[in-house]
């Protein structure tokens, strides 16, 4: 089975937690073709250079500037048949953005298992909420209650092609309801096509996003290959402090002592202010 690693690069200068992301991908997946898909306008020297310092065979694949300006356009490129006809020499494609992060080479083993779309799985309360989205707005029950996230996932490249060509009028009725491109293929490839599929105990052996600290227990204590928005602590299902202590172990002890150490100056500053106001009222009495 042949694959690439797709990196999607919409800015010139990544940011810290974007680069350790960048480098770990060269680390780990230095055996297997690197594309980077960007825009003709964008300087990328920042990455091509490190790319060539690695003597890692990589490729450039430009698309239109359009489709990197928002979430939305990148959606749509995400869904354009133009897309996945560019890497159709390649059996399998690994989507990696920049806010992922692989911790081990697997990808001949799940590329062997035959699945068309393989990513880190919904928790299933917001599995259930598209379900229940879906039904709301066409009328029409999901077969299945798994989605996978698109952001460090493994795709079956004929399996994508074939169904963009089959689905196209729908894939515009989705997005005109603001369906992201991974909540597409979910509903596309459940819904209307029967392909082989991982169930959910098996999709977080490949990857977490979501409550990976739940995903972890569930996983048996082990990380899966990979996972996705490590670096992101905004809303209650997502847990950068779980992350920090797998990936920058040192840079997260730095963080949780200088918190713990607010803390305790809280906590003198508040105990100071007790003593000194029983002091008052003692002496005042």
């Amino acid at each position: 089975m042949s694959c690439v690693i797709i990196c999607p690069i919409y800015k010139s200068i990544p940011d810290q937690f974007e680069l350790k992301s960048f480098k770990q991908c060269i680390k780990v997946l230095f055996h297997y073709p690197i594309c980077i898909v960007t825009h003709n306008k964008l300087d990328i020297s920042y990455y091509t250079n490190i790319l060539s310092l690695s003597k890692l065979n990589f490729s450039i694949e430009y698309f239109d500037e359009d489709y990197f300006k928002s979430i939305q356009t990148y959606n749509r490129l995400m869904t354009s048949l133009e897309f996945y006809q560019r890497f159709n020499k390649f059996d399998h494609m690994l989507i990696y953005q920049l806010d992922a992060y692989v911790f081990m080479d697997k990808l001949e083993f799940w590329s062997n298992k035959g699945y068309s779309y393989i990513g880190a799985p919904f928790p299933e309360d917001v599995a259930q909420a598209e379900k229940k989205r879906y039904l709301n707005e066409f009328n029409t029950e999901l077969k299945s209650d798994i989605f996978f996230n698109g952001g460090f996932s493994l795709r079956k490249i004929n399996s994508f092609i074939e169904i963009i060509q089959e689905n196209k009028a729908l894939i515009d009725q989705l997005f005109e309801k603001n369906w992201y491109e991974d909540e597409i293929f979910g509903i596309l490839f459940y819904q209307l096509k029967k392909e082989k599929f991982p169930d959910f105990k098996t999709a977080i052996e490949f990857s977490f996003e979501c409550t990976p600290s739940l995903m972890y227990e569930k996983n048996n204590r082990k990380l899966p290959m990979g996972c996705h928005a490590w670096y992101r602590g905004d809303g209650e299902n997502y847990d950068n402090q779980f992350w920090y202590r797998h990936i920058i172990p040192f840079q997260y002890l730095k963080i949780e002592s200088r918190r713990r150490i607010q803390i305790l100056k809280r906590k003198f500053r508040t105990l100071k202010k007790l003593i000194s106001i029983f002091f008052k009222s003692n002496v005042g009495s």
